[in-house]
């Protein structure tokens, strides 16, 4: 007589137990990820690929009329052109990359880079100071 109470005990026992969870067994889809956020790709003075925003065109501008004052004035050396640029005021990544790249370069040799910036831009025609140095040194 002990032997079916325990068997009803243990009978009773196992119903209470939590019933197996059929989504998870039998669900073969996989919950959807989380959406990434995109990448902020910037552009790097080495490869110009990505186009410049407006900000970027007017620090460009910017070195152009230094550089383009400098080539009018009479004593257009490292010197005055450092200090023209410096007082150019560039906002932007890029702008400060250019100042940097043209950190002690004589001015005819700054002229020959930026031209080669401006051509893999085709910013060429977009300034007038621009233009002034692509036709003196392109």
């Amino acid at each position: 007589m002990l032997l079916p109470v325990l068997l009803l005990l243990s009978l009773g026992s196992c119903s209470d137990a939590t019933p197996p969870n059929p989504a998870a067994e039998g669900s073969t889809e996989t919950p959807s990820p989380e959406p990434v956020p995109p990448k902020k790709v910037e552009r790097s003075y080495s490869d110009p690929s990505m186009p410049a925003t407006e900000e970027e065109k007017a620090d460009i501008a910017a070195v152009c009329g230094a550089l383009m004052t400098c080539m009018q004035g009479p004593d257009c050396n490292e010197a005055t052109f450092g200090a023209l640029v410096k007082k150019a005021k560039v906002k932007t990544a890029w702008g400060k990359l250019m100042i940097e790249h043209f950190n002690g370069a004589d001015p005819q040799r700054s002229c020959r880079r930026i031209v080669k910036l401006l051509q893999a831009d085709n910013l060429t025609n977009f300034h007038p100071d621009c233009r002034y140095l692509v036709d003196r040194c392109g």
